[in-house]
């Protein structure tokens, strides 16, 4: 089911194993280097070619797939690793312990056991290609397939090796990353290692406490524009369709981050303080309208039940502006016109025409 012949590589040959990224380093070398091997040449750089290519597929399919499946794929993968590995949170990465530098020699001299189901260790030092790391993955390339087939979402949408591989290194890096940071710096001290974990891991918490209120605030739109579509008739009808598909295309990276603050005159009252996407069009006339649906006169009925806590209030301030990637992807005409001006090859590589067209209802 996982099958992917034209990426199989052979039992015997695991340690000739080299992820795209790597081939590509090695091609762009061959590239320039003044070489008479003309058959030589070619291969490298055809064999570069094929992974551009992957790469670009495999884009392609990771875009269109539904995020249902790519949050199960991903989860199986944090799973797996967890499990694997013997970690308990993702904040334990830092102070993870992999295979030692004589583990790894004895292997590669062919004098000493390699990785094992039974205690499997990451080369840290290494990257994702890294001989050692390169068994490491067909180990876990193997126990993901196990972990997607008994999972009845990821059973019923198959991915091939390739899709399968990408998950798994690009899960290595994320933990690379998440090691090297616990390690110490010149100069430093256990103490002040584990201050800067600690800050980090603050600044971590912080960062899922935001992206739980987007992903809240683009749900919530979501039934409030329902409701509304539902109830309305003729233009007004036509209006709150094309307000859904705005924020539908949006998606929550479109959303805006928000900080909570204590309201001035009402120190028991926790405000929310919306930061401003420059990147994004203005659009905080229409979003306020679907934001003040869910309470106060203009409140739909029958869409929020009164139990339950009462919506914080919201403050816009142009002063407070977000400091997250602006999203890639979306049609033109939802980019601050502005801004896009001065980023012309990030908008020819990022923005797509779409065939969302722009209504002044809300201007």
């Amino acid at each position: 089911m996982y099958a992917d012949s034209d990426n199989e590589i052979p039992e015997n040959d695991r340690r000739s194993y080299h992820s795209d990224e790597e081939l590509d380093d090695e091609d762009e070398e061959v590239h320039n280097a003044q070489s008479n091997c003309r058959t030589c040449g070619g291969e490298r750089r055809r064999r570069k070619t094929t992974a551009a290519i992957r790469r670009d597929v495999l884009l392609k399919q990771k875009r269109s797939e539904s995020s249902t499946v790519r949050k199960e794929f991903l989860d199986e993968c944090r799973r797996l690793f967890k499990k694997t590995l013997k970690v308990k949170n993702d904040a334990d990465y830092a102070y993870y312990e992999g295979a030692t530098a004589e583990e790894i020699n004895s292997w590669v001299a062919n004098q000493g056991p390699g990785p094992s189901e039974e205690n499997l260790k990451l080369d840290m030092e290494g990257g994702v290609g890294s001989e050692w790391n390169a068994e490491v993955m067909h180990i876990l390339m193997d126990k993901l397939r196990k972990y997607c087939l008994a999972n009845k979402v990821l059973k019923k949408n198959p991915r091939e090796d390739g899709y399968m591989r990408d998950l798994l290194e690009e899960k290595f890096k994320r933990i690379r990353k998440q090691w090297q940071a616990g390690q110490l710096k010149a100069g430093e001290t256990a103490n002040a290692l584990e201050d800067r974990l600690r800050q980090k891991s603050d600044s971590k918490l912080k960062e899922a406490r935001q992206n739980g209120r987007r992903s809240s605030k683009f749900l919530m739109r979501q039934r409030i524009l329902r409701a509304k579509i539902e109830t309305q008739t003729g233009r007004s009808r036509a209006m709150w369709q094309w307000a859904s598909e705005v924020v539908e295309t949006l998606g929550v990276g479109g959303m805006s981050s928000e900080e909570s603050d204590t309201d001035s005159e009402d120190k028991a009252e926790c405000t929310l303080k919306v930061k401003k996407m420059a990147w994004r069009r203005n659009i905080d006339k229409m979003l306020q309208e679907i934001d003040d649906c869910r309470i106060g006169a203009k409140a739909t009925t029958g869409v929020f039940g009164k139990q339950g806590s009462k919506p914080m209030k919201r403050t816009r301030l142009a002063e407070l502006v977000s400091r997250r990637q602006a999203t890639a992807g979306l049609p033109e005409v939802l980019y601050d016109q502005e801004w896009l001006g001065k980023r012309k090859r990030w908008a020819n590589e990022n923005t797509v025409m779409g065939r969302l067209r722009w209504r002044d209802d809300w201007d």
